[in-house]
C-alpha cells in the first residue's frame, strides 16, 4: 500500500508539473517575506496590482523618455507539501489493505482487526492526507513597460497546480460466509487536482504626490485556464489504479484584483483586493454511469453514491474563488540595505481542493551585494485552516539568484522520523537594479 500510494502521489506531482499568485503556494521571495511590495524581487509584483510601477528606479525611469522595459530571467518556482496530523499514515494503509484482503481470519482475530482499523479510519477520516503543489512563473516573465508620464503595463503567464489526496471513512464490517470470515469496508482514497495557467495584464500609475508621500493606484484582468480532476478508489482496489472512478473537466475564467500603495522614503503601505468579480469553476460530475461498469470500476462508482448519501461528496461540484483583502506595511533603513515587512489577509478562502488559507508574514531581511549573499528570515501563520506555523530562511547569491524554503513548526512521524507537516520550496533567477 505504501508503494501505490507513493507512485499515486507521484504521479499527481507529475501532473502538476506540466500545468495573481496562489493562495496555497507563494511564489519565490514571499514564501519569506509576505505578499508585500519590493523592487528587488520582481516577483513581488504578484503581491498588489499597485506594484509593477516601483520596480523601476525612479531616476533611470526619469532619464529614458521612450520608457523602460524589465523582465524576469528564470523563474521563480517551486514546490510544497503538507500532511495531516497522522502519525504513520502509509504504514496503517498498508495494514489495513492486507486484513482486508485476508480470507483465512478466525472470528477473534476479525473482531481485534474490526476495532484497531475502525478507530484508525475515524482518525484518518480527519487528518488522513496528502497534499502537494506548485507554482512559477514561465521563463522570461513577467515583463514589464514603464512609461515616464502614461505609467506602467505588466505582464505575466504563471504556471500552478495542487494535488490533495484523503481518506474518506466507512465503518468496518465482519462478514462471514462459506465458512470463511472477512472484512468489509466502503473507506476509500479520494483525491482531487487543480492546474492552471494564469495569464496576467497589469496597468499601475503614480496618481498624487505630495511632500508626505506618493499615491500609486494599479489594476490587474486575470485569465484564468484551469483543468480540475478528481478521482476515487476503496482502499481495497487501490491496487487496480486503472479501474479509479474519475472525472476530468477544462474550465475558464477570468478575475479582477484592483491595488493601491502609499510610499514615503522609508515606509510603504499597501492594500489590494484579489478576484473581485469571484469566478467561477466547474468539476465534471463523478460517479455517473456506473450501470455500464463491471468489477473494481463498478465497486468504486457505487462507492461514490454512498459517500454522497453521507453528505461527504457530491457528484457535481463547483469552485468558486472568492474575493479577498489583504494589506502590507514595510519600512527600510540603513541606506535600504535592511528592511522589515508584514502582510495579512484580512478575511479566510477556500482552494480549489478544499482547504482554507489566511496568511499572516512578519519578516526582516539584508540585501547584500555581489559579493556578500541577501539574507531574509520570516515567521508565517494560516490563520484559518490547518492553522500551521512556518519558519522561512530566504537567500540571494550574486544579486540575482535566489533560493527560499519554510517548514512548518508542527511535526508528524513518517517511517520512524519525526519530521515538518509541511515545506516550501522556490528557487529563481531575477533581473535587478
Amino acid at each position: 500500500m505504501a508503494r501505490k500510494l507513493y507512485l499515486v502521489l507521484a504521479f499527481f506531482y507529475s501532473a502538476l508539473c506540466l500545468s495573481g499568485q496562489p493562495v496555497y503556494h507563494p511564489i519565490g521571495s514571499a514564501s519569506t517575506l509576505g505578499s508585500v511590495t519590493n523592487s528587488r524581487f520582481i516577483s513581488s509584483s504578484l503581491s498588489n496590482p499597485a506594484s509593477p510601477f516601483l520596480m523601476f528606479d525612479e531616476n533611470e525611469s526619469r532619464d529614458n523618455p521612450r520608457g523602460l522595459f524589465r523582465f524576469g530571467i528564470l523563474g521563480p518556482g517551486g514546490f510544497g507539501a503538507e500532511v495531516g496530523q497522522l502519525d504513520s499514515l502509509s504504514d496503517e494503509l498498508d495494514g489495513l489493505e492486507s486484513v482486508l484482503n485476508d480470507t483465512s481470519l478466525t472470528s477473534a482475530e476479525a473482531a481485534a482487526a474490526q476495532t484497531k482499523y475502525n478507530v484508525f479510519l475515524k482518525n484518518a477520516g480527519e487528518q488522513g492526507y496528502i497534499k502537494v503543489s506548485t507554482a512559477g512563473y514561465v521563463p522570461a516573465f513577467p515583463i514589464f513597460y514603464k512609461h515616464p508620464k502614461f505609467g506602467t503595463l505588466a505582464f505575466d503567464l504563471i504556471l500552478q497546480g495542487e494535488g490533495k489526496m484523503k481518506v474518506l471513512d466507512d465503518d468496518i464490517d465482519v462478514v462471514v460466509s462459506g465458512g470463511s470470515t472477512t472484512l468489509e469496508t466502503d473507506s476509500s482514497v479520494y483525491s482531487k487536482t487543480a492546474l492552471a495557467a494564469v495569464f496576467g495584464v497589469g496597468y499601475s500609475k503614480q496618481v498624487l504626490r505630495t511632500r508626505q508621500g506618493r499615491l500609486i493606484l494599479g489594476s490587474k484582468f486575470n485569465l484564468t485556464r484551469m483543468k480540475l480532476e478528481r478521482s476515487l478508489s476503496t482502499i481495497e482496489n487501490i491496487d487496480n489504479d486503472g479501474q479509479f472512478e474519475e472525472s476530468e473537466a477544462f474550465s475558464t475564467n477570468y478575475s479582477v484584483d484592483l491595488g493601491a500603495i502609499w510610499l514615503t522614503q522609508n515606509v510603504l503601505y499597501g492594500a489590494k483586493v484579489t478576484n473581485l468579480n469571484e469566478p467561477t469553476y466547474y468539476y465534471d460530475t463523478l460517479g455517473g454511469g456506473c450501470a455500464v461498469k463491471t468489477g473494481a470500476a463498478l465497486t468504486n462508482c457505487n462507492t461514490v453514491a454512498t459517500f454522497v448519501s453521507s453528505n461527504d461528496l457530491t457528484h457535481d461540484e463547483t469552485y468558486v474563488a472568492k474575493r479577498q483583502f489583504s494589506i502590507e506595511a514595510s519600512s527600510s533603513f540603513a541606506n535600504g540595505l535592511w528592511s522589515v515587512q508584514s502582510s495579512l489577509d484580512l478575511n479566510a478562502v477556500v482552494d480549489a481542493v478544499d482547504d482554507e488559507y489566511q496568511w499572516l508574514v512578519v519578516s526582516s531581511s539584508y540585501y547584500g551585494d555581489l559579493l556578500l549573499p541577501g539574507f531574509r528570515a520570516g515567521y508565517s501563520r494560516n490563520l484559518a485552516g490547518t492553522q500551521l506555523d512556518y519558519i522561512n530562511l530566504g537567500f540571494t547569491f550574486f544579486d540575482r539568484a535566489n533560493l527560499d524554503f519554510g517548514w512548518s513548526l508542527d511535526t508528524v512521524k513518517v517511517d520512524g522520523k519525526s519530521l515538518p507537516r509541511s515545506l516550501f520550496v522556490n528557487l529563481g533567477i531575477e533581473s535587478a537594479f
